[in-house]
């Protein structure tokens, strides 16, 4: 690709279209390198832009010759990268599909569409194309999905689109999207070609594209990015010194590594100073940070490991740890209780993702429920209160969250040095019955708890 590129280098000082493009792109690339996440458009980016665009607009109403098609198709490809990377809005409610509908909805769709529209007009494939270097790519972007049936989709996925041995593209809407998705979803980021994400991109066509259009959430799911891709994201955020909103399980979440970032996020809650915090980590860190016999460290593991359980282990810790030595005094003291530290674990496959991602720099992650102090959990989005949104550097939306059936309460806490329920929240039900029936730890009833919901079905 780079060899690609320096030739269409060469090809820009020729035709005016494609320069404007590449230094919209180039202009682009240096603000999401120099900037902060929501920062808009510049004035020369969008100069360019649109320079590249109408100078184009005019030469494919004029005869194309065989020494046009490479320029062509290179600002063609660019104005759609364009289009896909560099949306305009400044916060994610100002995007689709947060935002009222508008002119503007899916406009990378639409241009993506239209680049492939010149395809057999300038047929990048020709022997002569300096994109013919590219046949694998698009050969892998023009493979064929299976015609009938699940296998190879994730049995969650295919619950989900309601989908079965018997579907086909004839019968389900979903069907060529979920087969695409599925292909990718457990790759890496390095792993994830062109070719491979542009497979989904040729599924977004006929009902399936209409459903996108109307925001239906299974069509929405389908279209979202990857959790790795997603924790990535947060991880940078944090990494430089940014809030996160994210999903917990237990409800909408604001996330922070750096001092002046949790100071922020407790401006924006109207949170008094010295509020107790919470360590939100991984199952490694548990094992690193707290000192607890091995019984207890065996019952952790087949709660959180074994169960799929999301709760707070409150426990002694080695405050030697490099870890804990990240934080300063005053953060300490409202993290820490009696010598003991608290570390949630859990909370959705993006929360353990970003738990990985955090482990491997050493990076510490503070959390608190994105709401107004005293307001109660936010289990959507669009729930949250505007200042606190605002105060977030990027907001990560799953739609509504798991333990919403809590009316609102909060996670579960348990010291696992005593036994005892620290804090009674979502899913604390089960953890009492759990660690009764395998280990014979009796914990008080939850008197908030409603027996009778276990039991309507």
């Amino acid at each position: 690709m780079l060899l690609v590129n320096r030739k269409l280098l060469r090809l820009a000082f020729t035709y005016p279209f494609l320069m404007h493009a590449s230094l919209a792109v180039a202009l682009t690339y240096d603000r999401h390198l120099n900037s902060s996440s929501y920062n808009r458009r510049s004035l020369e980016e969008c100069y360019h832009w649109s320079q590249s665009t109408a100078l184009l607009n005019r030469r494919l109403r004029e005869p194309i010759q065989a020494k046009d098609k490479d320029p062509i198709w290179g600002t063609a490809a660019a104005l759609a990268i364009l289009s896909f990377s560099a949306p305009d809005a400044y916060t994610p409610q100002d995007s689709w599909p947060l935002k009222l509908s508008g002119s503007s909805d899916l406009d990378w769709l639409r241009m993506s569409k239209g680049k492939m529209a010149l395809w057999n007009i300038v047929n990048p494939l020709r022997p002569d194309s300096l994109f013919c270097v590219m046949a694998a790519t698009y050969a892998h972007m023009d493979s064929p999905l299976p015609k009938r049936g699940i296998d190879g989709i994730p049995s969650a996925l295919a619950t989900i689109c309601l989908l079965e041995e018997s579907s086909t593209a004839e019968n389900n809407p979903y069907f060529d999207a979920a087969h695409a998705v599925s292909q990718i979803l457990n790759l890496p980021d390095s792993g994830v070609t062109t070719g491979g994400s542009q497979i989904f991109t040729r599924t977004i066509n006929g009902h399936f594209e209409d459903l996108l259009r109307k925001r239906d959430p299974v069509a929405l799911l389908l279209l979202h990015p990857n959790v790795k891709s997603d924790a990535r994201r947060v991880f940078e955020v944090l990494r430089s010194g940014g809030i996160a909103l994210v999903p917990t399980e237990v409800g909408y979440g604001l996330m922070a590594s750096s001092t002046e970032a949790i100071q922020k996020a407790f401006a924006a809650k109207r949170r008094r100073p010295g509020h107790a915090q919470g360590i939100i980590g991984s199952y490694k860190l548990h094992q690193e940070l707290h000192v607890l016999p091995n019984e207890k460290l065996e019952m952790i593991c087949v709660l959180h490991q074994d169960l799929d359980m999301s709760f707070g282990i409150d426990a002694p810790f080695r405050s030697e740890h490099p870890i804990p030595q990240q934080l300063t005094p005053a953060t300490m003291s409202n993290t820490t209780k009696n010598d003991t530290l608290a570390i949630y674990v859990g909370g959705s496959s993006l929360l353990m993702e970003l738990g990985r991602l955090n482990d491997e720099a050493s990076q510490l992650m503070l959390g608190s429920s994105a709401n107004l102090t005293g307001t109660g959990q936010k289990f959507r989005v669009e729930d949250v209160d505007p200042e606190i949104k605002e105060a977030a550097d990027i907001i990560v939306d799953y739609g509504l969250q798991r333990y919403h059936i809590y009316g609102g309460r909060p996670s579960t806490i348990i010291d696992f040095e005593n036994m005892k329920a620290l804090r009674m929240g979502s899913s604390y039900e089960l953890l009492r019955e759990r660690m009764k029936k395998y280990w014979g730890v009796e914990l008080p009833e939850d008197p908030m708890f409603d027996k009778h919901q276990s039991t309507d079905a």
